[in-house]
């Protein structure tokens, strides 16, 4: 009879196998709900500018083309006019009859330079009440 109650005390339960691995897999759970971010933050209250795809009249906006030698030329595209400077174009957005915020549409090459295009942008700068429209082309469009 002695023999019968030892054998029934050593014969154990493959649930308890599963115990550790339980415990293991919830303190992984925690660890990672505790320590991992779902969100991160940002280091400051930046609220970004939303993007709108808006058509201005051509008639109404100064057209101004920068080439990739970084030549400015105000309201033609064609090759045999003459450039401009960054000083005459700011007088010549100064000189403009209309009081009212005008709208100046930008055609920067692709291949110029972020100084060459800050000479063009510093010109325009000097007038608050400018609204720049830097054109681009979609995909591989022309």
């Amino acid at each position: 009879m002695n023999r019968t109650l030892m054998a029934g005390a050593k014969k154990s339960s493959s649930d308890d196998n599963l115990i550790p691995l339980i415990n293991i897999v919830f303190l992984l759970l925690i660890f990672f709900m505790v320590a991992g971010q779902l969100k991160t933050a940002q280091s400051g209250a930046v609220q970004l500018p939303s993007s709108t795809h808006t058509t201005t009249s051509e008639s109404q906006a100064i057209k101004i083309i920068i080439n990739t030698q970084g030549e400015i030329f105000l309201n033609q595209a064609d090759s045999d006019s003459i450039p401009i400077s960054p000083q005459a174009l700011s007088e010549y957005i100064s000189n403009q009859s209309d009081p009212s915020p005008t709208s100046v549409s930008l055609y920067a090459d692709r291949d110029l330079t972020a100084a060459q295009l800050h000479l063009a942008l510093n010109a325009l700068g000097s007038h608050p009440t400018l609204s720049i429209n830097l054109h681009t082309r979609k995909g591989g469009e022309e």
